[in-house]
């Protein structure tokens, strides 16, 4: 049975081989023949198919058994070699011509409609200037057949030769192997499946014995390695999914091999679907990759600053090395380590921006105090300068510069206990919303009672909130005290506290009649030290810090501030807490 199960399927196997075989022959010679005949296809002097085409099929067609037919392009038969072309049918339902039209090229095996018999067509299209048709070349498969049954005659009176002078070998020596053929079989099944613990048991004969003693000490080994592996593959993987940094390796290719969750979440990957994909591919970062390829071609570690923009801007810190095969000759790999260090340069341009900013806000008083202080000195009695109404008018304005220093500094003093305390020093506490919002506005009345603006307050008695009351209420009086400064004479400034509907915080809505603030600028307004309009913040007091001071202690309550304003119509903060 052995014998059988091996010997008929080769012979089928073979005789199916054979067939194909002779088959892609044959229609590789139709299709080279398409060629040279299209090739060689005579066009008349306007590049159009002319009457020389029923002549062309018969002469190419003479001596080779071949039949040629050559159709336009809806499939009316124009000439052909074996029959009369107005008699015939139209051809466009034909699968060959069909694909020859579309591809270029078609072939298909079926029974001629015309001439009866099993036929192997090929057809090629011919492009002219009045359009397309095709040239298909047509070939008998009766030879063929002959010749196949003759091969499949004589395999299988070989195979039953075989068959009969191995069958009796065969069934005696296959009840004895059988047994100990399974019990090696199934010890292989085992161990194939990861269950080393399997042994085989074969003492004769002693060939087979010393396969099964290999392969228990196989299967040993085998134990031994993947218990090894998986350990250092549960290490990797813990070191990897507990890194900060992002890690990627990619093939000599830069084709990604792998990531790290860091990666992932970093650039917002599923690491899974980008395996494969070219590094280029996933960020569009043409600098990565030459870095990436500089790797390769110094095969040394190497470190450089790249800026990725997909699919937000980050500071990287790349660190790249390959990792070589065993052999330490050839490139197996490349490793990609980024350390994203895009707090540390916004950080640095924070810093540079501040300095910038409180060098600029400082200069300005600072300068014209120590101008008026010269020109005091420098007065002569019995001068203009030197009389006292000229030094009360400047002493007044000195004074109001140093007021604006003072403010300056007790707003960055405000602000950096903020920012260094987080609220620590403080302590969280319920207490009414109406409480907050009234007392802030009580204490911006006199500045809106100097410019005749109504301060309009509306919030529920039973608005509770938990908060730190004095960061809360500084917050508010910033927000009124900017309504009241930038609304013009003879309005009215809103005020109202309530729970919002969608996640249940609650929330301070301050609204103005002001001159709003364009798209760009409430992008930045809560910047330290920026102002929509600098000359008309410093004429009113401002500092330039109270919106940034508010949106710092809506951070310490882990709630938000937003802006909604259009120029010309007024603006609306919101502080929810």
């Amino acid at each position: 049975s052995i014998v059988l199960i091996a010997i008929v399927p080769i012979t089928i196997f073979n005789l199916k081989s054979f067939r194909q075989f002779f088959f892609q022959e044959t229609e590789a010679y139709l299709k080279e023949s398409c060629t040279v005949m299209k090739n060689l296809f005579p066009y008349d002097a306007e590049n159009r198919i002319g009457g020389k085409a029923s002549g062309f099929a018969s002469r190419a067609a003479a001596g080779t058994g071949l039949r040629i037919t050559i159709t336009a392009e809806d499939g009316t038969v124009i000439a052909d070699s074996h029959g009369n072309p107005g008699g015939m049918n139209n051809h466009a339902d034909r699968p060959e011509i069909a694909a020859a039209i579309s591809k270029g090229y078609g072939s298909s095996v079926r029974t001629s409609a015309t001439l009866s018999v099993a036929m192997m067509y090929s057809a090629v299209r011919l492009d002219y200037s009045g359009g397309r048709a095709t040239l298909r070349i047509a070939r008998s498969l009766e030879d063929l057949e002959t010749s196949i049954r003759t091969i499949t005659g004589s395999s299988i009176l070989i195979c039953a030769v075989m068959l009969i002078a191995a069958g009796w070998l065969s069934f005696i020596l296959a009840g004895r192997v059988s047994d100990l053929l399974n019990k090696i079989s199934n010890t292989s099944r085992h161990y194939a499946s990861g269950r080393f613990d399997e042994k085989c048991q074969i003492v004769s004969p002693k060939e087979l014995a010393g396969i099964a003693d290999d392969l228990n000490l196989m299967g040993q080994q085998l134990n031994e390695r993947f218990r090894t592996i998986e350990a250092q593959k549960n290490e990797l993987q813990l070191m990897l999914d507990n890194m900060s940094d992002a890690v990627i390796f990619t093939d000599r290719a830069l084709h990604v091999i792998r990531m790290n969750g860091a990666a992932e979440q970093l650039f917002e990957l599923d690491g899974k679907n980008e395996e494969g994909k070219s590094i280029i591919e996933l960020f569009m970062n043409s600098r990565l990759e030459e870095f990436a390829e500089m790797l390769i071609h110094e095969k040394k570690p190497l470190i450089e600053e790249i800026i990725i923009e997909k699919p937000k801007t980050v500071h990287l810190e790349v660190s790249g090395t390959v990792l070589l095969d065993s052999e330490d000759d050839d490139i197996n790999s490349v490793l990609l380590v980024m350390h994203d260090i895009t707090k540390n340069r916004q950080l640095e341009q924070m810093r540079k921006d501040f300095v910038a900013n409180v060098s600029h806000e400082l200069k300005t008083p600072v300068t014209l105090i120590k101008g008026y202080i010269e020109t005091m000195l420098d007065a002569r009695p019995g001068s203009p300068a030197g009389t006292p109404e000229k030094t009360r008018e400047f002493l007044a304005i000195m004074e109001k510069h140093s007021l604006r220093i003072e403010a300056i500094i007790n707003d960055l003093l405000t602000l950096s206990g903020i920012e260094k305390g987080d609220g620590t020093e403080l302590t969280k506490d319920s207490v009414p919303a109406v409480n907050l919002l009234e007392s802030a506005a009580s204490t911006c009345q006199p500045a809106a009672d100097e410019k005749n603006i109504m301060l309009h307050t509306e919030c529920d008695e039973s608005i509770m909130l938990e908060v730190y009351p004095l960061m809360a209420e500084q917050a508010l009086i910033n927000l009124i005290d900017n309504a009241v400064k930038y609304s013009p004479e003879n309005t009215t400034v809103y005020a109202e506290a309530y729970r919002s509907e969608t996640d249940g915080r609650i929330c301070f809505a301050v609204r103005d009649q002001g001159c709003g603030i364009s798209k760009t600028d409430q992008l930045r307004i809560f910047e330290r030290f920026y102002r929509v309009d600098k000359a008309r913040s410093r004429e009113s007091g401002g500092t330039g810090l109270g919106l940034s001071i508010v949106r710092h202690i809506a951070l310490v309550h882990g709630g938000e501030i937003k802006v909604d304003s259009r120029k010309g119509r007024g603006s609306k903060f919101t502080l929810c807490l």
